[in-house]
């Protein structure tokens, strides 16, 4: 109910204007909607009141989004020099160190670093987003059997996330179950079609082979 959803935002954001977490939900519901441009500014004001390394990952991932592309790779860079150096500290950003490694860079070596950091990080946490940078991570290296079980423990409690769902798409397919890749592209794709993820699911659902009515 993304109307709703950006209902609660705005209101939030009249309570208490400039509020970093309510800017950055406010950036993922115009993302969510398709609004490239309206995300990168909220997200941009989240990061000048709140400069994270988090935060500028998700300025950096809207800023590509919306078209800008070279500024968005030193963004990345930036997030990545100073996501590295908090690595080890209880307050980090290593989900989206995670998630930078395996989708934005994606040598061999980015996928084995996410594969051990999300290592470590799920073996003291096993909450969805872990659980889903640890799958992620372990389909990247090229193991998609241990992703699909991985996945699947984050899948249990019917979380409908449209990024979750795609990545679960994905797994299924390489995993060798269509029917499964199927089912968790659709949810992504009806719980937030204008989004990148339920873009992508679309992508992934009209390319997949024609099964006959007998499969």
């Amino acid at each position: 109910d993304v109307k709703a959803a950006k209902d609660y935002a705005g209101s939030a954001l009249i309570l208490f204007p400039d509020y970093h977490y309510a800017l950055g939900q406010m950036g993922e519901i115009l993302e969510a909607e398709g609004d490239h441009e309206a995300a990168r500014a909220r997200l941009a004001r989240r990061y000048e009141v709140a400069p994270h390394p988090e935060n500028l990952y998700r300025l950096a991932v809207a800023t590509e989004a919306a078209g800008a592309a070279e500024e968005a790779q030193q963004m990345f860079a930036d997030f990545e020099k100073a996501a590295l150096a908090e690595s080890k500290s209880l307050d980090n950003a290593n989900l989206e160190l995670i998630e930078f490694w395996t989708d934005h860079v994606k040598s061999p070596e980015a996928m084995a670093r996410a594969l051990e950091l999300a290592g470590a990080r799920a073996s003291v946490r096993s909450d969805i987003p872990t659980l889903s940078a640890l799958a992620w991570a372990q389909h990247g290296s090229g193991d998609s059997a241990a992703a699909w079980e991985t996945i699947s423990k984050a899948l249990a409690v019917g979380s409908v996330n449209a990024r979750l769902r795609f990545r679960a798409g994905e797994i299924a397919a390489a995993a060798g179950q269509p029917d499964a890749a199927e089912e968790h592209y659709q949810i992504a794709m009806q719980t937030a079609p204008r989004s990148r993820f339920g873009r992508k699911a679309l992508e992934a659902l009209t390319g997949m082979p024609a099964r006959s009515e007998a499969e």
